[in-house]
């Protein structure tokens, strides 16, 4: 069991800086060469090991993932969850929502 929210929350990035890397077919090498570090640093990152990652850090590693530090984070952005719920909408439903707006 997690000891602390604080754990959960660090191992949660690290398993979207993980699964990110993976999807982009990036090796935890390429990541460590361009942060300066050694790979068993970007594994410990991954793996939530390390308490306090710098903000620096997360900033580079997801412009190198080619994503943003608040999608690494799981903060989402609503503006794009908006147009998916309103997608999935029944066509009378949408007709409301888009009156209503």
């Amino acid at each position: 069991m997690y000891n602390s929210l604080q754990e959960v929350f660090r191992i949660k990035v690290g398993e979207r800086i993980k699964t990110r890397r993976k999807e982009l077919k990036i090796s935890a090498d390429d990541i460590a060469n361009k942060l300066g570090v050694s790979r068993s640093t970007i594994f410990r990152y991954e793996k939530g090991d390390i308490e306090k990652m710098p903000t620096e850090t997360l900033n580079e590693i997801a412009r190198i993932l080619h994503t943003t530090p608040q999608s690494l984070m799981g903060w989402y952005d609503s503006s794009e969850d908006i147009a998916t719920i309103y997608n999935r909408l029944n066509p009378d439903r949408q007709s409301k929502v888009y009156n209503y707006a």
